[in-house]
């Protein structure tokens, strides 16, 4: 009852606000000058997010704004606050805000200096990219996909209906989605347990360098395939309801 309840409330809300002819467009472009820590938050409803980390000193926020009716241009806002947390550490929020009723879409490119606390980024109807995120990492999607390349610290991903894939992650892992597959490859170094779960999905987790950490992969409706057994220094356990196992070296 509980994920049939979860599954409506996604399907009400992926079609209540569904996209159709989006004819106008408005681009919002925000810098913010960084002179110590930071830390940034995002929530966004009905649009895509993509986050990268570069060699920069401040945080560059790039918006699409798009709408069906000309008369909706002001019902649909980037709303964008900072407050100091510390003496040096700069707080930037970035929120979607607007009215459900007719279809709009807003699309984020967002960069942000390396370090930078990235802890709380949420989305609906739409995917989200992270790309080379060099600190810890929590996102929470629905209705969409989670891709993350790369990426120096533990990374926790959640979705409902969509597909979580992570590539090169070095640290741990903890990933899952209701309705969707979970793909993991690792190629590099990582240190940190490995727990992924899904209901509706198959998981597949290829270790081509050393991992040192326990793995846990659970599904109720899919397989379960592992890759690079030999290669895995701590626990493996591995379960699925109705579905294949395979471990391989």
């Amino acid at each position: 009852m509980i994920y049939l309840c979860g599954i409506l409330t996604s399907f009400l809300a992926f079609f209540g606000c569904g996209t159709y002819d989006l004819q106008h467009e408005d681009i919002i472009d925000k810098k913010f000058t960084i002179k110590g820590q930071c830390e940034f938050h995002l929530k966004n409803v009905n649009g895509s997010i993509h986050v990268e980390m570069q060699d920069v000193e401040e945080i560059v926020i790039h918006a699409v704004k798009k709408y069906a009716r000309l008369e909706d241009k002001d019902k649909y806002r980037v709303v964008m606050q900072t407050k100091m947390a510390s003496d040096d550490c700069l707080v930037v929020t970035c929120e979607s805000q607007g009215d459900c009723k007719h279809p709009y879409e807003i699309d984020y490119v967002i960069i942000l200096p390396l370090g930078c606390r990235f802890n709380n980024i949420k989305n609906m109807n739409g995917e989200i990219t992270a790309d080379h995120v060099a600190s810890k990492q929590m996102i929470n999607n629905m209705n969409g996909d989670i891709k993350i390349i790369g990426g120096s610290q533990e990374v926790a991903a959640e979705t409902i209906n969509g597909s979580v894939q992570v590539v090169d992650a070095t640290h741990g892992l903890l990933l899952s989605t209701i309705n969707g597959k979970v793909d993991v490859l690792m190629n590099k170094k990582s240190q940190g347990d490995c727990k992924v779960s899904t209901v509706h999905g198959n998981i597949h987790i290829a270790v081509k360098d050393t991992l040192t950490g326990d793995v846990n992969l659970s599904a109720v409706t899919g397989d379960v395939s592992l890759q690079g057994r030999d290669k895995i220094s701590g626990e493996l356990k591995s379960s699925t309801v109705i579905g294949n196992i395979d471990i391989t070296k």
